[in-house]
Parts: C-alpha cells; structure tokens; sequence
C-alpha cells in the first residue's frame, strides 16, 4: 500500500547559548528547522524533543538542518545579540519504518554563540561622523 503525506520523523537537539566570552545567556529562543521553539534557561541551556516533526533536511542517510539562537529579550541578559544560526551533523539512531518515515535523528551539546552587536562610537565631531 502506497503511503501519503509528508517525510517526518523523531528529532532529538540539545545544547547551551552562550556570549562570546562562554557566558551562559537566559532567555534566548532556539528553533529547530521546520519544528518548534525552546527558551534557554539560567544556566543557557535548551532542549527539543519532537516525535513526528517535518524536517525535509534528513534525506539520503545524512541530515543537513540547523538551529537558531535568536535574542527575545533585548537588553535584559547582557543583549541585544543579533540571531545565531549553528548547522547540524544529526546522527540517525533508529531508521525509518518506510519512506515516509525518516526514523530518529540525534546531536548533543551543541553550542550557539551570541555576539554583542552593542559599539561604542566615537561622539560626532563639527557635526561630521567619524
């Protein structure tokens, strides 16, 4: 029997964000390619565990997806650090039962990194920029 719908399967992504001197940073948001949303919490730290998500990046045995560190609280905890994107080396640990079905994908301790776009800018001079 023919099978219908679209390529899905379980994920498994956790890690830290973290500034670019390795601070952790609270309350950033990671997403996943095509599946939901964590915060981080205190210590910068995330996790996403999805069963059936679309993640049309895992074909053919490797999976080429990424997160995203994105800042949603501006100056609270040290911001505002513009979005971070990491690409991922998903391992498959459990395959598929069909060809809809592309099994169980895993990557541990990955580590998105922050960086302050806050300048100190020197002050205008006779009205010209520096």
């Amino acid at each position: 029997m023919p099978e219908y719908g679209v390529p899905t399967g379980t994920i498994h992504v956790a890690g830290r964000v973290v500034d670019d001197q390795g601070a952790p940073i609270p309350g950033a948001q990671v997403t996943f390619d095509y599946a939901e949303f964590d915060t981080t919490d205190a210590e910068g730290t995330w996790a996403l565990n999805q069963e059936n998500a679309y993640f049309p990046c895992a074909n053919g045995g490797q999976a080429h997806c990424t997160v995203e560190a994105e800042d949603i609280d501006g100056p609270a905890n040290g911001g505002p650090y513009p979005p971070s994107e990491v690409v991922l080396n998903l391992v498959q640990t459990e395959p598929g039962s069909g060809s809809w079905d592309q099994g169980t994908w895993e990557q541990e301790n990955i580590e998105i990194v922050l960086t302050n776009n806050k300048k100190e800018s020197a002050p205008e001079q006779d009205g010209e920029k520096p």
